[in-house]
């Protein structure tokens, strides 16, 4: 199981939380927000997201990781969960910071 703040990954279950509330991703979705919450300080490229989720490099793929990642973000805020892709302009991607534990 990996933990982001208010997000749960059961890999075992191969499924998706937010604080108890299943939400459903995509099979490339999936792979791409595990490979993020597997390594959460590491920066990713696109072409090394493709090829973890499975995409051949080519014509066209060069906008697929940002059409997942903008689709699980907007299935995240949808359910009421927070920003959890952070953007590193000219290199990739990468887990957001974690919120501020509530004092």
């Amino acid at each position: 199981i990996l933990k982001w703040g208010p997000l749960e990954m059961d890999l075992s279950q191969h499924s998706f939380k937010i604080e108890n509330k299943t939400i459903n991703l995509t099979n490339m979705e999936y792979q791409f927000l595990q490979l993020l919450m597997e390594n959460p300080q590491r920066v990713f490229s696109r072409n090394q997201i493709l090829e973890a989720i499975g995409v051949m490099k080519g014509l066209g793929t060069d906008h697929i990781v940002d059409s997942h990642a903008s689709r699980i973000r907007a299935k995240i805020r949808e359910n009421g969960g927070p920003e959890v892709i952070a953007v590193i302009r000219s290199v990739g991607f990468r887990l957001a910071d974690p919120l501020p534990a509530e004092i």
